[in-house]
């Protein structure tokens, strides 16, 4: 039951941890794509 618990430890660390990653993407992109309206407005 303990190795369960740990493997379900780690699976939720690298999916917090790749949710992370698109949500910090999707932030940079958007500030990216607002920052060249500005540009050619």
């Amino acid at each position: 039951m303990s190795n369960e618990g740990l493997y379900r430890d780690v699976s939720q660390r690298k999916i917090a941890k790749g949710a992370g990653f698109v949500l910090l993407g999707t932030l940079i992109g958007r500030a990216f794509g607002y920052g060249s309206r500005l540009l050619t407005a």
